[in-house]
């Protein structure tokens, strides 16, 4: 769906190995279907600016290319167990929230983040999620390699929907301008 609207009616649904793509213009709107699913065998791949509504369970995979812009889901959203939701960062060019979720929004399943662009650094933040209320936890997550001296920060993933990299070390002591005072030291 790369422009407009694809509204599912009643007895909607995708069947057999499916990936639903909604493009920046896109907008896919299931509200009409009771318990709409992503089975395990699909994916819904959502873009910058894409819009879904409609009560969604995932329970296959969730790609979101949502960089710019969010994508956003005007109600229910839940990654449930054996889902595995796919992100991409990127240092510099992420502007803003990667999914936006105006309904309930619950974590399951596996969180793979992707990266490209530049080595990622102490600071770097990456709001991955907005949402309101708790939406729990993943069952595992899996990060993008970082270099010696870093650690991700996902602690505040199911409070404000961010990671980021922190040092874990302290930083090196930086002499300014050593001088020699005399000879005899």
């Amino acid at each position: 769906i790369s422009v407009g609207p694809l509204a599912l009616g009643p007895a909607g649904e995708f069947t057999g190995v499916t990936t639903i793509l909604v493009g920046g213009g896109g907008w896919l709107d299931v509200s009409a279907v009771t318990g709409f699913a992503i089975k395990p065998t699909q994916a819904l791949r959502v873009e910058n600016g894409s819009r879904v509504s409609g009560q969604v369970t995932v329970n296959g995979a969730l790609t979101n290319n949502a960089q710019f812009g969010p994508a956003i889901f005007s109600n229910n959203l839940a990654l449930a167990t054996g889902s595995t939701s796919v992100f991409t960062i990127n240092r510099f060019n992420q502007s803003g929230t990667n999914l936006l979720c105006l309904g309930s929004l619950t974590f399951g399943g596996q969180l793979i983040v992707n990266h490209f662009n530049g080595a990622l650094q102490s600071g770097d933040t990456f709001k991955l999620f907005s949402f309101a209320g708790n939406p729990g936890s993943f069952a595992t997550l899996t990060l993008p390699a970082l270099d010696p001296g870093l650690a991700w920060n996902t602690g505040n993933l199911a409070v404000d929907g961010t990671i980021s990299v922190v040092a874990t070390s302290p930083p090196q002591p930086q002499l300014a301008r050593p001088q020699l005072r005399d000879a005899t030291n």
